[in-house]
């Protein structure tokens, strides 16, 4: 397929454009029109030798176990490393050390609705049962309570519904006493 002459994208052009980028990935992401036309025209191996782009979004190399945990403490939740440091959190989760990192830097499971404050506090199994308390149902807590995610989390749900006077309507826990 011969190149369309009349369009600003000649190979000049698009070998221009594409120094700006360090990786394709960025190339693709950045400068979407600029890619799709060094790919239509066919021009990405020439454009990657004469540029020096780089095929991987992540050098090899750049991260290893301890680098990524030092990043990783700097931040309050595991969606906020996420947001900030996304290539190192990309290497983290493609060498499946996403658990680990996030035991050693005692992440807490973070569900908010939007635009509302995370609530990254710990909180003790009194504190669940005092909460858990003042709702009439299980659902209630479960939809209101920031407890109730840390209780989940920890595995006190169970005991906390006996202890609170949920009773068991079959399969679930439901109503109180």
């Amino acid at each position: 397929m011969m190149p369309n002459t009349t369009s600003k994208y000649t190979y000049k052009f698009c070998l221009k454009g594409a120094r700006k980028h360090k990786t394709l990935f960025d190339l693709r992401t950045k400068d979407a029109n600029l890619y799709w036309y060094i790919h239509k025209n066919k021009w990405i191996d020439k454009i990657i030798t004469n540029v020096g782009l780089s095929r991987c979004r992540i050098e090899k190399g750049t991260y290893d176990y301890d680098t990524v945990l030092n990043i990783a403490k700097q931040y309050k939740s595991k969606q906020e490393w996420r947001d900030n440091d996304i290539k190192s959190y990309e290497w983290a989760s493609r060498n499946r050390y996403i658990v680990s990192i996030n035991l050693e830097c005692d992440f807490i499971l973070n569900v908010a609705s939007r635009g509302e404050q995370k609530d990254t506090r710990k909180y003790t199994f009194e504190e669940c049962y005092d909460e858990a308390k003042t709702y009439d149902t299980k659902t209630l807590w479960r939809l209101n309570g920031n407890t109730y995610r840390f209780a989940s989390k920890k595995g006190w749900l169970k005991q906390i519904y006996e202890k609170a006077g949920f009773t068991n309507g079959g399969k679930h826990w439901w109503f109180k006493i």
